[in-house]
């Protein structure tokens, strides 16, 4: 059965591609209907998730949300792309520094050649569950390509290499 295996060294090639898809304007991704309807009509979402701070926090005990630099952020977000800034401030009111992520991702990232990785991401088990995760969510895969621009492909590829499909 060399069809799956095929597929799934083009898929893990297709992501390592360094050229990126032309699209015509007939192809361009469309807007999706929340980006231009009003805030009000769109449903209230969950209330979000802690937010954990991963680097390093400012000297002086303050909230993230009282920070300069945040408050930019929150201004640009709300002015540029349309975001509900008291949503924004809550958010980040509630965000909080774990010293212990901030040293692990504070570590310099291993750099290893292809060729040791190589084994690892294009091998039977992974390039089955790419098929597999492909067929089972075809038509979402083709419905984010059309929103957002990108290739089934490569969801497929980088979802397989950070969760292994659940594996």
């Amino acid at each position: 059965m060399k069809s799956p295996y095929l597929l799934g060294v083009v898929l893990l090639l297709t992501a390592c591609a360094p050229t990126a898809a032309v699209r015509s304007p007939a192809q361009a991704p469309q807007t999706p209907a929340s980006a231009t309807m009003p805030e009000q009509m769109l449903p209230s979402p969950p209330s979000p998730p802690e937010i954990v701070v991963a680097r390093s926090a400012p000297a002086v005990s303050q909230s993230l949300a009282q920070r300069a630099d945040v408050q930019a952020f929150i201004r640009e977000m709300a002015t540029k792309h349309g975001f509900n800034p008291n949503r924004l401030q809550a958010i980040f009111s509630r965000a909080r520094t774990q010293p212990s992520i901030i040293r692990v991702m504070s570590r310099p990232a291993e750099a290893k050649p292809w060729y040791a990785y190589r084994d690892i991401f294009i091998n039977d088990r992974r390039i089955r569950g790419g098929v597999k995760f492909w067929r089972a969510h075809a038509a979402t895969l083709a419905q984010a390509e059309r929103v957002y621009g990108v290739p089934p492909e490569i969801v497929v590829a980088i979802i397989g290499v950070e969760t292994q499909y659940g594996g």
